[in-house]
């Protein structure tokens, strides 16, 4: 199968997702963490931060409950949850299609684009619906691209930009907000967390695409958190779940 020279592409902006806060400034911002601070000193209780990476593993393919694969992303110790962070980094997604054919004495212009999403939530093999949705970005790539007389097919490829979400307790998008619903799906000492991940209106030259392979997402899931202990007895502040 001959492939294109070389592949252009045009993409869309896609809108960013979630905080983009640094865990700084994410402390910097929270009133709560503002009170606990001005009492930390009075009950000896310190601040545990921690950082860390996690690899994907278990990867599926067209399974019943969608493609993806499960971050188990280590939890912070007992005590009350200040924030937790997410980020990945870019990523780099590829499409090799085996067609069309170009019969021709003509360079054959192959016109493709293409719908990607993907969303960091709860694993669905450990907890049924719904999955609440830590972090997620999604966008539409076209591109354009040729095929030399008597070739067919052609490999294309486009870069998911960096991501990142902090979660905080006084963060008001959903109630349960997005910490007290991570915190309550600790499970063994981690969080079962799934990379979901779905493609969708592949169209070649004004038409439904066929005969092709889709492949790429984030392999490392970048972690950390800030947390309390519960070595003594903490003032009773609104700053969310307590880990247990």
């Amino acid at each position: 199968m001959a492939k294109t020279r070389s592949a252009q592409s045009k993409r869309s902006q896609p809108k960013p997702v979630g905080s983009t806060r640094t865990p700084d400034t994410a402390l910097a911002t929270s009133a709560a963490l503002t009170k606990l601070l001005a009492s930390a000193g009075d009950t000896g209780a310190g601040i545990i931060t921690h950082s860390g990476l996690v690899h994907r593993a278990g990867r599926l393919r067209g399974a019943p409950r969608g493609a993806g694969w499960r971050y188990d992303v280590p939890a912070p110790p007992p005590g009350k949850v200040l924030w937790m962070y997410f980020a990945f980094d870019w990523q780099i997604y590829t499409w090799n299609s085996w067609g069309p054919s170009n019969n021709s004495s003509n360079q054959l212009r192959v016109n493709f684009g293409i719908s990607w999403s993907w969303k960091l939530k709860t694993n669905p093999y450990v907890f049924p619906q719904p999955q609440p949705v830590f972090l997620q970005d999604s966008g539409r790539y076209e591109f354009y691209s040729s095929v030399p007389p008597g070739g067919s097919g052609f490999n294309a490829a486009w870069i998911a930009p960096a991501r990142s979400a902090t979660l905080t307790p006084d963060s008001k998008e959903s109630d349960p907000n997005p910490l007290t619903l991570l915190l309550q799906s600790r499970r063994n000492g981690v969080f079962p967390l799934w990379f979901a991940l779905d493609f969708s209106n592949e169209i070649i030259n004004g038409r439904e695409a066929a005969g092709y392979t889709l492949d790429g997402g984030a392999d490392t899931l970048y972690y950390g958190y800030a947390v309390i202990p519960r070595l003594v007895d903490v003032p009773d502040v609104d700053i969310g779940e307590v880990v247990v």
